[in-house]
């Protein structure tokens, strides 16, 4: 029903700025308890079961009932499914018309109707009418065939889109190239117009072996914030909070952020490096606080790098050094060097020793260690891309009903768990980031988790082909896509004349 706004090189959106999409317009009621979505009228996919028909609220209610009875995010948003979840009726009162009835003031429910995560709009067609999960048949800018090579996309216009001359491209393709040098070779080849997991040395090399090609800075800092997570199991030290603030501070943050952003090499070359630190949340918001500046407040000392205070602490807690413990992973090449390098920081004060155990089947991983609640032995790191709305990071953590519950239901917190309740129905921004301000206060200082999947965020350089306009110059909304979401995609165009043989 909604979109991110998209946001200029020169301007990033404030938070939770959203725009209807498949709505045209809304009106919320004064008690925030009632939404009513005016439709667009969107067509569907022209090819059959849909064949091009006009979209109504059946549609929407269809995709809101299916949605709740088999979607496992259906909790954190369906009411049917959980007392603590806000919409609790979709109503039709007309073709063009869908009424949503909240149980309670929900601040970010615009952000969650915009998020991929939660309901897509599907045509009714697809109650048995078609196989969704190999089968596109939306309203959105692309579509896709129904056969197509596994792991490459073909994206073609969608001549129906609402946005008149959007998108620019007739088709864009997106090739499955595994091996970093292959990808390298065919970027210098310029038979790849651009690709945003690049190492920043591969970046600053690229363009300077091939000064044509476009350099950008991200004029962001990322809200994503993970976590590091413990297995909680009976004997466990993480159970000991004096343990996992030891290993907090175990890290030099600024040492591994140097070298996270190559920063020696980029300012030799005259770029400068902006770095920020995680706590809890991604600098990237504007209420985010520096544990650098003591922002905290007697918090801010658990992120700070302090060897000495760390051996005390696990002097106090009586537990034998080396803690040797097993780091869970699910391989991926891009984030595998960083990691290891954190947890060589970890161990290089000799209290902490990690044995590496890889998890090449993620959905064994998810059953065995992520979604086990801490019903595991070791650690291990959970990435968080930027999120629709905070609200999501503080669930996912925080609230028992939630996925990524890892400290377990029988160590529930009934302060955090009042953090995530009382901030969803906060409709004032200014109370509502207090709310988060007073949580990340409270989390650092009970150490649940370590409060970051990264302990530093930097401003990454990217380098595309001159013939892509419009990139670099529109910034994407990145939940899940730091490629770029789909209506980012749209505002890019071929600039023939700069395209080089």
């Amino acid at each position: 029903l909604m979109r991110a706004k998209i946001s200029t090189y020169d301007k990033a959106p404030p938070p939770s700025e959203w725009e209807p999409e498949f709505a045209q317009s809304y009106e919320q009621s004064a008690d925030g308890l009632q939404v009513t979505f005016k439709l667009r009228g969107m067509k569907f996919d022209s090819r059959p079961p849909t064949n091009g028909r006009v979209s109504t609220s059946a549609d929407v209610k269809y995709s809101f009932e299916r949605f709740e009875k088999t979607n496992p995010r259906a909790p954190e948003l369906m009411n049917a499914r959980s007392p603590d979840a806000p919409i609790t009726a979709v109503e039709t009162p007309d073709e063009q018309t869908v009424v949503l009835k909240l149980k309670f003031p929900f601040a970010p429910l615009f952000a969650y109707l915009g998020s991929t995560f939660f309901p897509h709009i599907y045509p009714k067609e697809a109650d048995g009418g078609y196989e969704t999960r190999s089968i596109s048949r939306g309203t959105g800018a692309w579509t896709l065939p129904d056969n197509r090579p596994a792991g490459n996309a073909e994206l073609t216009r969608n001549t129906n889109y609402y946005h008149p001359g959007e998108p620019y491209f007739d088709k864009l393709n997106f090739i499955n190239l595994n091996e970093n040098s292959a990808i390298y070779a065919q970027m210098e080849a310029g038979t790849i117009d651009f690709y945003h997991f690049f190492t920043q040395e591969d970046m600053l090399k690229l363009k300077k072996d091939n000064p044509r090609m476009i350099m950008y800075q991200r004029p962001y800092y990322a809200k994503g914030c993970g976590a590091i997570f413990f297995g909680r199991r009976q004997g466990s030290p993480w159970n000991d909070e004096r343990v996992r603030k030891a290993l907090a501070m175990s890290m030099d943050a600024d040492l591994w952020g140097d070298n996270y952003s190559n920063r020696a090499k980029f300012e030799a070359e005259g770029l400068p490096v902006n770095t920020a630190w995680f706590a809890r949340a991604g600098p990237g918001y504007s209420w985010w606080m520096d544990p650098k500046k003591d922002e905290l407040g007697a918090a801010s000392k658990w992120l700070k790098f302090n060897p000495t205070e760390a051996k005390k602490l696990l002097q106090a807690a009586g537990v034998s050094t080396p803690i040797r413990q097993t780091y869970h992973f699910v391989p991926n090449p891009g984030r595998d060097p960083l990691y290891d390098a954190m947890l060589g920081i970890y161990e290089s004060n000799g209290d902490f020793k990690f044995e590496h155990q890889s998890h090449p089947d993620f959905n064994l991983y998810l059953t065995q260690i992520r979604n086990t609640g801490g019903n595991f032995d070791g650690i291990s790191i959970s990435f968080y891309f930027d999120h629709h709305d905070y609200d999501w990071t503080m669930y996912l953590a925080y609230h028992p009903s939630s996925t990524d519950f890892w400290m377990g239901k029988a160590n529930e917190d009934p302060k955090m768990t009042d953090f995530v309740n009382r901030q969803r129905r906060e409709l004032d921004n200014k109370k509502r980031e207090q709310i988060f301000q007073d949580f990340v206060k409270y989390d650092v200082e009970k150490m649940y988790y370590i409060p970051y999947h990264f302990p530093v965020d930097f401003q990454p350089y990217f380098v595309a082909q001159p013939w892509i306009g419009g990139w670099g110059w529109w910034q994407p909304y990145i939940e899940q896509n730091p490629a770029g979401a789909g209506q980012i995609l749209s505002q890019y165009w071929f600039d023939a004349s700069k395209k080089t043989s």
